[in-house]
C-alpha cells in the first residue's frame, strides 16, 4: 500500500503540475483576446475574432475549438472522479474500466487535434497572418491544452493500475 501510494502521489503531483500548465496556457490565450464588443472579441491588436463556431466563410473559429476542449475536459473530469471513487472504495472494477476505456479519450482528443491543425490551414498562411497575427499562437496553445488533458488521462490510468495492485496484489 505504501509503495503504491508513493507512486500515486507522484502521479497526482504531475496532474496538478499539468493543470497549472493548462491554466497558464489559458491565460496566454485570454491575453490575445481581451475585450468583447457587439458579438466580437477584440484582441490587443484590434483584430476581430467571431464568437460563432464557424465564420461567414465556413472556417472554424476559436469557439469551435474551445467547445472541443471543454468536451475533452469534461471526460477527463469524469475520469478523475471515477479514479477517486475507485481509490476510496478499493473498487478494481472502476479502476479497470478507466484503464481499458482510454479509447474514449482518443475519440475526443485525436479529432480535436486534427481540427486545430485544420484551423491553421483553412486559409493561406500569409493572408491569415495579415488578418490574424495571433492565430499561430492561439492554435499552438490549443494543441498544448489538448495534449495536456490527454496526458492527465494517462496519469489516471497509472493511478488505476496502482489501485488494482493495492487491492489485488
Amino acid at each position: 500500500f505504501l509503495t503504491a501510494t508513493l507512486h500515486i502521489s507522484s502521479d497526482l503531483g504531475r496532474i496538478s503540475d499539468t493543470i497549472v500548465e493548462i491554466a497558464e496556457a489559458l491565460l496566454k490565450i485570454a491575453s490575445l483576446s481581451i475585450e468583447s464588443v457587439e458579438g466580437k472579441i477584440i484582441d490587443h491588436r484590434q483584430h476581430v475574432i467571431p464568437i460563432d463556431a464557424v465564420d461567414q466563410y465556413g472556417n472554424m473559429t476559436d469557439v469551435f475549438i474551445i467547445r472541443g476542449l471543454l468536451d475533452l475536459g469534461k471526460e477527463i473530469t469524469y475520469r478523475i472522479q471515477q479514479t477517486i471513487e475507485a481509490f476510496t472504495s478499493s473498487d478494481t472494477t472502476i479502476a479497470r474500466r478507466i484503464g481499458t476505456e482510454h479509447d474514449l479519450v482518443d475519440v475526443l482528443y485525436l479529432p480535436l487535434c486534427n481540427d486545430i491543425l485544420n484551423m491553421q490551414m483553412q486559409t493561406p498562411a500569409l493572408s491569415t497572418l495579415q488578418y490574424d497575427a495571433s492565430i499561430i499562437q492561439r492554435t499552438t496553445y490549443f494543441l498544448w491544452i489538448a495534449h495536456k488533458l490527454e496526458q492527465i488521462a494517462d496519469y489516471l490510468i497509472s493511478i488505476c493500475k496502482r489501485i488494482i495492485f493495492i487491492v489485488e496484489g
